[in-house]
């Protein structure tokens, strides 16, 4: 490619780099502007089938406009584009996490990211007049997110047991996935790649329903999976922990383990508030994976609520029977909004659908209203509805607090535990059940907050 350059500037040098010519109409200077233009086409050919591409550090991309400048610029773009996609994209298809994400907020905020990441920009070569100007740009790229990631991937590597080994994105302390988790394990995983013994070898799967971890483990017949715990540190400090776990009974690996605390830059910190799916790791997704029979239950429920206005949610079945259902908050807690004053009776018909809160309910003043919890602009709930041919002997107790519904003990490894183990038994004696789940987003406002706060 050195050499077609050469042949294609010098030509160009000689006519003012196509610009016009005063010997453009004699037939010697027409024939040298058509042999120069040849090569410089091909040249942008060449560029043009690799596009943006990095090597030896640096990315390189290639713009187009009717002048040098302009078509500098582009290419600079072209590269921000290019890595957004990448750091936008996921090594996991978080199947039930669709009505939790900000894509829009997350987007810009890789774009961004991305931009901010270009440094020490400059025009390699160009070529063409008017436009047919091609412009091959090249930046350095790299920030201490990178740097850092790439050493904590340095220092696990080696230390990787040997089989197959599961990648998941990171968690916050919340146990939630995140943009920043899904970011740092993409960037994570080239320098785990270049370490690791030739005995290891990564899976990462095209989907995962968060409450199938056990399964996917299986499916890809992994030997253990990395966990990686992303955290903000105060405001502006990022500590990354990654342990290896055996895919057979969860225990840590010993020494498969390291971690990094590093200073964020301000573009990331939008990436950490972006998050993803409710229950990122199996604590506290028993329940929402304990499934029965398909087809009998169904729940309807707006997948986006305003805190504060009063919304409804109903309940079809397709047999008769009973049904319960729960709140689960993001914390892990059960609250049960059927049976309750919203709706005490819990019989369902195929013909009659419930709907929560009932008529009777709400003129007895009672309403179904969205809260998110004080401080936050938002909060991410789930709804489990059980249906069972005959009532079931479910545990909890009523709490006066929240106006008579049930609510079991917070925790990942009590309330929805326990519910599990009393519906697992109900089906060990013979009872038939089945389930229906939604996921919704509450969306904080501050006429909202002072809505949830009045009596």
């Amino acid at each position: 490619m050195r050499a077609l350059w050469t042949l294609g500037c010098v030509a160009f040098v000689a006519l003012g780099c196509g610009s016009p010519s005063t010997e453009a109409k004699t037939p010697l200077a027409a024939r040298v502007q058509r042999d120069a233009v040849a090569p410089c086409n091909k040249l942008r050919d060449v560029w043009m089938q690799r596009e943006v591409y990095t090597d030896s550090g640096r990315v390189f991309a290639v713009g187009y406009a009717d002048t040098t400048t302009e078509a500098q610029s582009r290419g600079q773009q072209a590269m921000t584009q290019w890595l957004g996609v990448r750091i936008s994209s996921k090594s996991v298809d978080w199947l039930s996490s669709a009505a939790g994400r900000d894509e829009a907020r997350y987007e810009t905020s890789a774009e961004t990211y991305a931009s901010h990441s270009l440094s020490a920009c400059k025009l390699e070569r160009s070529c063409g007049t008017g436009e047919q100007v091609a412009a091959l740009v090249s930046c350095a790229q790299g920030t201490g997110f990178e740097r850092e990631l790439a050493s904590l991937g340095r220092e696990l590597g080696p230390k990787l047991p040997k089989g197959t080994t599961l990648l998941l994105p990171g968690v916050n302390e919340d146990q939630f996935v995140t943009r920043l988790g899904e970011l740092t394990l993409t960037t994570l995983r080239p320098a785990l790649e270049e370490s690791k013994g030739s005995d290891t070898r990564f899976a990462s799967p095209a989907s995962l329903r968060l409450t199938e971890l056990r399964e996917v483990l299986r499916s890809q017949r992994a030997t253990h999976w990395l966990a990686l715990d992303v955290r903000l540190v105060g405001t502006e400090r990022m500590q990354v922990t990654a342990t290896v776990r055996d895919a057979e009974n969860d225990l840590e690996v010993a020494g498969a383990h390291a971690s990094r605390t590093f200073d964020l830059a301000p573009e990331l910190l939008a990436l950490s508030d972006a998050r993803g799916p409710l229950f990122a790791q199996r604590a506290g997704a028993d329940l929402a994976a304990l499934e029965g029979r398909e087809g009998v239950v169904a729940v309807s429920l707006p997948s986006r609520l305003e805190e504060g206005k009063p919304t409804a949610f109903e309940v079809r079945v397709t047999e008769p029977g009973y049904v319960v259902a729960y709140v689960i908050d993001e914390g892990g807690a059960l609250t049960r909004v059927v049976p309750s004053p919203l709706a005490p009776e819990s019989r369902v018909e195929p013909l009659a659908p419930l709907r929560v809160p009932t008529a009777a309910a709400e003129r007895a003043g009672y309403r179904l209203r969205p809260c998110v919890p004080a401080g936050k602009p938002l909060a991410r709930e789930q709804l489990k509805v059980i249906w069972s041919k005959a009532p079931l002997d479910l545990p909890g107790q009523p709490s006066r607090e929240t106006g008579g519904y049930v609510v079991l003990e917070p925790g990942a490894s009590g309330s929805q535990r326990k519910l599990v183990a009393a519906l697992e038994a109900a089906r060990a004696k013979g009872a038939s059940f089945a389930t229906a789940l939604a996921t919704y987003v509450i969306e904080g406002s501050p006429e909202g907050a002072r809505r949830c706060a009045a009596p």
